[in-house]
């Protein structure tokens, strides 16, 4: 694995995406064996243009996931749903990208329904047996929730929640909310679906915007460098701690840790914790994504 794979979309801010694998392996293989884990941890990986914009943009296939009456958001400019949006859509202002161009969606609510909330615990099984179920059209948000996870060669957990939250009508049209257990196919796999629950809830009504703030990759790459990129002096840092970053490093706070950290401190971040910071940096004249953490560096 290389350090692109290790510092992917971290949960610097609440909004786990893709989680650092390797850290918590390496975490908890210092742990076990007695040692304690580092304190300070930084990456400074070279990027091109669609890795930059990867790494500041949602996925429109999760998104789609979470809310999939979305797509009607950025085909009309507008729709109005239950459903709610990844946690840096909805707080940092995260674009989307959808058909080539970049978006940001504005989440605004408009309203509560009373509607029958129906959970099942899915489960992947070694089967090709499959329920003949004639499903309702709000049926299919939970079969998209499952090709979804099919399509996830990752996804290895043995179980997942899938379900959806139905008016009253949706719910007399339902046909799968009649069975206890439901065997579905998709993409070549089987899941087993076990009724968990069904309740009454209490669900916020949102409206959703649009608004294209990039018509390419390259452009947002573009206008990403020009709010957000600084430049690092070689002359100022360590020239071995420099190069160990680029190999992600782990270990103490040591003087040339602190010193660099300090230095993107002092600039504009892409998004910054009391304990950890993403930065957009110009290293060489090359452009680079720079993730650090930190345990007990004093902070303002």
């Amino acid at each position: 694995m290389d350090s692109r794979e290790i510092f992917e979309k971290s949960d610097f801010d609440g909004g786990l995406k893709r989680p650092l694998v390797l850290l918590m392996l390496v975490s908890f293989v210092m742990v076990s064996s007695g040692c304690v884990a580092p304190d300070a941890r930084m990456d400074l990986r070279e990027v091109n243009d669609e890795e930059l914009a990867e790494l500041t943009t949602e996925d429109f296939s999760y998104l789609q996931q979470m809310n999939p009456g979305i797509r009607s958001a950025f085909l009309n400019g507008s729709s109005k749903s239950t459903a709610d949006i990844p946690y840096d859509v909805r707080e940092h202002d995260e674009p989307v990208e959808f058909n080539g161009s970049h978006y940001r969606i504005k989440q605004r609510k408009v309203g509560e329904t009373e509607e029958l909330s129906v959970r099942y615990i899915g489960e992947r099984v070694d089967s090709n047996r499959e329920t003949e179920v004639n499903f309702s059209e709000k049926d299919e948000e939970i079969l998209d929730q499952i090709r979804y996870q099919a399509r996830r060669s990752e996804y290895e957990a043995p179980e997942r929640i899938f379900g959806g939250d139905y008016t009253p009508e949706e719910f007399r049209k339902s046909n799968i909310v009649d069975f206890d257990e439901v065997y579905v196919r998709e993409e070549n796999t089987t899941f087993l679906l076990e009724k968990e629950e069904v309740r009454n809830v209490t669900t916020e009504v949102y409206n959703y915007s649009s608004q294209r703030v990039a018509n390419s990759t390259g452009e947002w790459a573009e206008k990403l460098r020009e709010e957000y990129m600084i430049t690092l002096d070689p002359s100022n840092h360590s020239r071995e701690f420099l190069r160990n970053a680029t190999e992600g490093y782990y270990g103490e706070e040591t003087p040339e840790f602190i010193n660099t950290v300090e230095i993107l401190r002092d600039e504009k971040a892409y998004r910054e914790t009391e304990k950890s910071g993403r930065w957009i940096v110009n290293y060489r004249n090359n452009t680079y994504w720079v993730e650090a953490s930190w345990d007990s560096l004093e902070t303002e």
